[in-house]
């Protein structure tokens, strides 16, 4: 363990690092602390969010993990809102007096949706057992007992989601997005997560299938102000089909991948946070299985 007065300065090595990360090591925008946490530190420009990670905790195109050993956390080393990622050769990083971040030997991250060239149908095994996991997951989200039937108003805002993509809906549609986004505590509640998930899977499904975005990308990126900044910027990524690794890798293995993969990589995506991978996996299985009912994610 390490002492909360430890005055040592901390040398953080990075282990896998996403694209994102490239305006801050050419010192293209002046980055600066926005949060900090035991286990996750998040920079920001104003707007684009950087996150770093202890390794294991997954990578993405706007995250990096790094060699944090066990026991060590970010919030004990004077690392504040507001203070400056400063830029120094060879690529490292000054954060504050006493961290200093080493990008130099970090591998460059690649996203798994890479592979997927074609959209099959998502075999059934691989839908039952997420909505099993769903089920089964005990969690403190809202969104909790919908695939059950039992929170009737969610499930219908939900269905309001579905059916107004197919009927063309926009004002309704907008008006079934606020009533979700910003649902739940946090600085990504769960209705963010779930429309997150949503959003990613209709990302991945359109853009293999060479569309572009439609209704439903147009109304959630009207809504977005009417959330947190951080929580906007990782929905705005899954509308370009990004997220986090874990994210991903659920995706594509629904996508892609046999059953047992599958399932490995769904447990895993369900054990982020207190309730974000629930939530985020409710959107994914949610917006597939409507694809693979009305080719809701094909719907302009």
């Amino acid at each position: 363990m390490y002492a909360d007065d430890d005055r040592t300065e901390r040398y953080l090595s990075v282990v896998e690092v996403g694209p994102d990360f490239d305006a801050l090591l050419a010192g293209e925008r002046e980055f600066h602390v926005h949060s900090v946490f035991a286990r996750a530190l998040n920079l920001t420009d104003g707007r684009t969010f950087l996150t770093m990670l202890p390794l294991g905790r997954g990578c993405g195109a706007s995250y990096a993990t790094l060699a944090l050993a066990e026991g060590e956390a970010f919030f004990r080393w004077d690392l504040v809102p507001g203070l400056e990622a400063r830029m120094l050769p060879g690529k490292k990083v000054r954060l504050g007096p006493r961290v200093m971040v080493d990008f130099s030997r970090a591998i460059p991250w690649e996203s798994p949706l890479r592979a997927i060239r074609a959209v099959p149908a998502v075999e059934k095994e691989d839908m039952q057992a997420l909505r099993q996991a769903l089920i089964d997951r005990p969690v403190a989200s809202p969104f909790q007992g919908v695939l059950e039937g039992r929170k009737p108003e969610l499930g219908a805002i939900l269905d309001r989601m579905k059916a107004c993509v197919l009927l063309r809906d926009g004002p309704e549609l907008e008006r079934a997005i606020a009533a979700v986004l910003g649902l739940g505590p946090g600085l990504t509640p769960s209705g963010d997560d779930l429309i997150l998930g949503l959003c990613m899977a209709r990302a991945v499904v359109r853009t293999v299938e060479g569309r572009s975005r439609g209704l439903w990308e147009a109304s959630v990126s009207r809504q977005l102000g009417n959330t947190h900044a951080l929580s906007a910027f990782f929905i705005e990524r899954a509308l370009e089909g990004r997220s986090h690794e874990v994210v991903e890798r659920a995706l594509a293995c629904l996508l892609a991948c046999g059953s047992a993969q599958t399932k490995v990589a769904v447990e895993r995506l369900l054990g982020v946070g207190a309730t974000s991978g629930f939530d985020i996996g409710l959107g994914l299985y949610l917006a597939l299985e409507w694809q693979g009912r009305y080719d809701w994610c094909s719907r302009a």
